[in-house]
């Protein structure tokens, strides 16, 4: 359905114009999806030598749900929102780094001051975390 133009809107409400400056511009939402990255923070004692403890596993639309491990930490990085996930399995250590993660990345990759830092126990996930994922259980697809 095409968004009427100003007046038509105004009207629809019982004014008889909007506040100066303010329009409504006559586009269609865009279909871009929000581009996600999910950072892997493994524990240090498990992985080889030369291999990174901070790695991105996923950049793009949707990650799947297999990338979540629950020996590990993940870090996802949405435009407004950052969450660290907590598997079961992690370490003290790896819990703290992910959040040291979260934190060095909303501000090197300057993300908006209202960007929030939400952590995430595995089996314990929120509806903001599991709607990021394109297969995660308990979540029907909106389409």
């Amino acid at each position: 359905m095409p968004i009427p133009n100003a007046n038509e809107f105004w009207s629809a409400l019982g004014a008889k114009s909007g506040p100066a400056g303010l329009t409504i511009e006559d586009t269609e939402p865009s279909d871009s999806s929000e581009n996600v990255k999910v950072y892997r923070v493994a524990d240090k004692d498990r992985v080889k030598e030369k291999e990174p403890i901070v790695k991105i596993v996923f950049e793009g639309a949707m990650p799947k749900r297999a990338l979540l491990d629950s020996r590990n930490c993940c870090v996802v990085e949405a435009e407004t929102e950052m969450f660290v996930w907590v598997g079961s399995k992690s370490r003290a250590s790896q819990r703290n780094l992910a959040m040291q993660v979260a934190r060095k990345l909303v501000d090197y990759n300057k993300h908006p001051t209202y960007t929030t830092i939400t952590r995430v126990v595995e089996k314990g996930e929120t509806i903001l975390f599991k709607e990021k994922f394109f297969d995660f259980p308990d979540m029907l697809s909106i389409s």
